[in-house]
């Protein structure tokens, strides 16, 4: 219920185009993904990882050991149709490592 109210403007009837970050609060590893709908994509990796079949191996591993208190889900940035996902994935991750943030 909490990701609903925090973003409602992502489950309306038209689907939200953008990145999602996945962000292990501990050691703020992030993984960006690029999705065509937000709000299906995150309840689809959340249950994923909890299943133990999501597709990254070291982030399931560490989800696996953790728990799911852990890991924050949530839009990282959204993008109207127009936008390459691709592109804008790749100068964020850029970005994120020129911060110094931990990626996975």
């Amino acid at each position: 219920m909490e990701t609903f109210s925090r973003h409602a403007r992502l489950y309306t009837h038209k689907m939200q185009r953008g990145l999602i970050i996945v962000q292990n609060l501990q050691s703020n590893r992030s993984l960006l993904v690029c999705s065509e709908d937000i709000a299906h994509d995150i309840t689809t990796i959340r249950f994923q990882l909890d299943l133990g079949i999501y597709a990254h191996p070291s982030l399931q591993q560490e989800y696996e050991q953790l728990g799911l208190e852990l890991y924050r889900i949530e839009p990282y940035r959204l993008l109207d149709d127009s936008q390459d996902l691709e592109s804008i994935q790749r100068a964020e991750l850029q970005a994120l490592k020129e911060q110094e943030r931990p990626l996975y």
